[in-house]
């Protein structure tokens, strides 16, 4: 198996895995009444061979919100995340934007083989969950 088919395979599969949780989390919050707080267990779990990953940044907040746009100039919290794995400054432009609930999964970098967990609140008309990590180089 040649190494192009491995990244495409891995891709592929992150891309179902993904599309699965995301469906098991809004049949979870569509299941709750619309006015009740729910709370989810996010685990990341690095399933790559040698590539690390900082700790992960979780938030639950409405649709009008969003941790970066596509086009868009990137914010000094995503960007700080991007260029040097800190994700402080991320998580206080999160909170000072009114997301329902901001949280870190994991206080070191994520070894391949390992996870870190994180509870995370959604509280009514937080509908989306978002997750953001920097794969270390």
């Amino acid at each position: 198996m040649s190494i192009a088919w491995k990244r495409t395979g891995v891709v592929a599969l992150a891309a179902v895995l993904a599309a699965a949780f995301l469906v098991g989390l809004t049949t979870r919050a569509d299941a709750a009444p619309r006015d009740a707080s729910v709370t989810y267990l996010v685990t990341v779990e690095n399933l790559t061979q040698t590539q690390l990953l900082t700790p992960a940044v979780v938030a639950t907040h409405d649709r009008g919100t969003a941790v970066f746009e596509s086009g868009s100039p990137a914010s000094n919290g995503v960007q700080q995340l991007a260029e040097n794995g800190g994700v402080p400054v991320l998580v206080q432009e999160l909170a000072a934007a009114g997301v329902a609930d901001v949280q870190v999964a994991g206080a070191a970098p994520i070894a391949p083989g390992d996870s870190a967990g994180v509870l995370v609140s959604g509280a009514p008309g937080a509908v989306r969950l978002s997750v953001a990590a920097m794969l270390i180089c």
